[in-house]
């Protein structure tokens, strides 16, 4: 019986695609036809065919179901369910009623047919079923086969029919032609009614179906994906041009590889000099206008294949009293990297910044250098006041917190006291040196000792006020006074954290395994990362601890009312409660180079190994990047008032921001902007605060010339 009912199935299905040209399940693959068999009914005949009569879509319906036990039971059933449509004559609303009340209906009220020789046909297929003679109860028919000429007939008559549908299936179907380059077709999806199309890597890009509404979905990698939609009438070709729209990435992607091409071209076929040097404008103002991409810092490296005008510019050149500027007062002392001085850089220093410090009323930025020098700029003119001669190296520099003094700690175990107002050297603390602290008071000032001592002095008069054991197994590396000044804590190498009394001659806490000590505005807590990865709060009057904070990392500072702790961990900065230990905020993409604003609203971070920094706003969580430097960037501070970030790079020079914009306060390039040379390559000028300069290189003491007016992006001389 099973196989009686599947063989209807199938028939159901042949008859169905027969009449509509159209598969009873839909999918392109026979996997996608499983799928829809498995999940539900057939498609309805008059979906496709509205002129279909309802009862001949009941009895294919009925051959198709699901379930078995609702299809026809025997092909005898099928047989006179359908022979109604086989009759013409007989094909009409009359023949579709149902059997007089007391007899067996036929399937959906259609009458069987009476003719002798079908029950006879009939009675002999149910026979053969049952392996069983044929009955007795009925004289034998015998049916007699239809003539040659009949069978003739039959067969040309069914194989019009056959060549019929399938003309007008072809006839009617439509198609919708894609003008499409294969070189275009990378990462490629096509989507029509929600089906997707497979799109072939080089032949023609086609998809047919039946006439009415079409949604077209095309997408390519690097593109704005494309959705169009088209009303397709019966037997249409249409063809269709999508206009691709390039993402931000994909032009900036476009235009440095034909910057890039460029270059290269210019190296293989030694092309004119002035045609080299043209590509340099370009260069940077790619890179000014994708700061902070893969790209730009390409763009850097570009810069750095390509000859310079300023190639040409000669050492002997150099005044001689620019070399004795630049040497300290000993022309002989002047860096041998120096080929010529044009005009005075701005916040700029003759090597690479170690260390920053910013006075308590934001007036004085002081630059400590590796060339043995401490600068003191003026930060609202950004000219350079002041150049101390240090003894030694200087490791670290601070300002005190309440007048113009800045500690300088030299590689001597020196720290020296000098006056930003004038520049003089106003003490002399031996025995000590880097890390330095100034007690927020500004009376007492913490250095690291000649050995693992912490040596802790009085700043007005210089004596010693207390010296502490420090760290047995190292040496410090990091002091912070408390709020009130009554604690010092410290990190040293030794990877543990001190607190002491500053008052008392007590034993100090020790928090093994613990770094980057901060405390909370009102002195209560004390913040230290750990070697485990966790954040933990202690209290700073017992020592106990108050709060593990999970993968919270190192604390880079409270709020002002102490609210908020921010730490940062492997990339990431968080935003806490230290009351209830929740996260408040999270940041990701964070480089490692971070400092928390004093009013406790402002993230600066930036990577060690690059030239990028970003400002984050920490109430909202959105951020600004900004291209800061030509080198890697060494330091970061903040103004007291939070209003303006100091950074420091590797190219020499320190530059300020606004955070909430993230756009550069004042000029500070170390000497000039953009540049540009004539084709003899003897004038050179440059851009600086709004002017062009006109420079003769060979008598580089003053520009001989100064356009000044609004300056557009410096190009060519010609």
């Amino acid at each position: 019986m099973d196989g009686i009912r599947r063989c209807i199935f199938s028939l159901g299905c042949t008859l169905f695609r027969l009449i509509t040209g159209e598969f009873a399940f839909p999918g392109e693959s026979a996997a996608e036809k499983i799928k829809a068999r498995q999940q539900g009914a057939a498609r309805r005949i008059r979906s496709f065919r509205a002129d279909a009569p309802k009862p001949l879509e009941a009895v294919v319906s009925k051959m198709m179901a699901p379930d078995p036990d609702h299809r026809f039971q025997t092909a005898r059933e099928v047989a006179e369910a359908l022979t109604p449509f086989c009759r013409p004559d007989e094909f009409a609303a009359s023949q579709f009623i149902s059997k007089p009340s007391g007899e067996a209906s036929s399937a959906h009220g259609i009458q069987p047919s009476d003719d002798p020789r079908l029950k006879q046909f009939f009675a002999h297929l149910a026979n053969q079923a049952a392996d069983e003679p044929p009955a007795h109860h009925e004289p034998k028919v015998r049916v007699p086969l239809l003539s040659r000429r009949t069978r003739l007939l039959v067969f040309a008559g069914a194989g019009s029919l056959l060549l019929l549908i399938a003309g007008w299936h072809w006839a009617g179907e439509t198609t919708l032609t894609v003008d499409w380059p294969p070189t275009d077709r990378r990462q490629a999806t096509l989507t029509i009614n929600g089906r997707d199309i497979a799109v072939p890597a080089d032949r023609e890009v086609r998809a047919s179906g039946r006439s009415g509404h079409w949604e077209v979905r095309l997408t390519r990698a690097g593109y704005e994906p494309i959705n169009k939609s088209l009303d397709l009438t019966f037997g249409e070709q249409r063809l269709f041009s999508p206009e691709w729209r390039p993402l931000p990435e994909t032009v900036r992607r476009e235009e440095f590889s034909t910057l890039k091409r460029r270059v290269a071209e210019s190296a293989s076929t030694n092309s004119p000099e002035s045609q080299v040097i043209g590509l340099r404008p370009e260069l940077i103002r790619f890179r000014a206008k994708y700061a902070v991409t893969d790209e730009a810092r390409g763009a850097t490296a570009l810069l750095a294949k390509l000859p310079s005008p300023l190639d040409r510019l000669s050492r002997e050149s150099i005044p001689e009293a620019a070399l004795r500027q630049a040497g300290l007062g000993d022309p002989r002392q002047a860096p041998p990297t120096i080929f010529s001085i044009l005009g005075v850089g701005r916040f700029a220093c003759w090597n690479r910044v170690v260390s920053l410090a910013i006075s308590h009323d934001a007036r004085w930025i002081a630059a400590a250098s590796v060339d043995g020098t401490v600068r003191i700029f003026d930060r609202q003119t950004a000219t350079e006041r002041h150049v101390l001669r240090i003894s030694s190296d200087p490791r670290e520099i601070a300002f005190s917190p309440v007048d113009d003094i800045l500690a300088v700690a030299g590689s001597r175990r020196e720290v020296t006291l000098w006056s930003a107002v004038d520049g003089n050297l106003k003490a002399t603390l031996r025995g000590a040196g880097d890390p330095l602290a100034f007690s927020l008071d500004g009376k007492l000032l913490a250095a690291g000792g000649r050995r693992s001592e912490v040596v802790i002095f009085d700043a007005g008069t210089g004596k010693i006020h207390r010296t502490l054991a420090g760290h047995p197994g190292g040496s410090p590396r990091i002091l912070l006074f408390s709020p009130d000044g009554h604690r010092l804590v410290s990190q040293g190498t030794d990877a543990s954290v001190a607190l002491w009394n500053v008052s008392s001659d007590g034993e100090p806490r020790r928090f093994l395994r613990s770094f980057r000590p901060r405390f909370s505005p009102d002195g209560s807590l004390l913040a230290t990362g750990s070697g485990d990865g966790d954040l933990r709060l202690w209290e700073t009057a017992d020592g106990k601890l108050q709060r593990t904070l999970r993968r919270g990392g190192d604390p880079l500072g409270f709020a002002p009312d102490g609210r908020s702790l921010v730490s940062y961990r492997g990339g990431r900065a968080i935003v806490w409660n230290p009351a209830t230990g929740d996260e408040r905020r999270v940041l990701t993409g964070v480089p490692a180079l971070a400092a928390l604003s004093p009013d406790g609203t402002t993230l600066a971070a930036a990577n060690p190994n690059a030239q990028d920094m970003r400002f984050w706003n920490l109430q909202t969580g959105a951020s600004i990047s900004v291209a800061s430097h030509q080198g890697p960037i060494a330091s970061l501070a903040f103004t007291p008032d939070s209003s303006r970030a100091i950074s420091a790079g590797t190219d020499h020079v320190i530059r300020q921001w606004n955070p909430s914009t993230g756009s550069e306060e004042s000029p500070v390039e170390p000497g000039w902007g953009p540049v540009a040379c004539d084709p003899d390559g003897r004038l050179v000028a440059i851009t600086r605060q709004g002017k062009v300069e006109l420079w003769d290189v060979t008598a580089p003491g003053q520009p001989i010339r100064v356009l000044e007016g609004e300056t557009p992006d410096l190009l060519q001389l010609a």
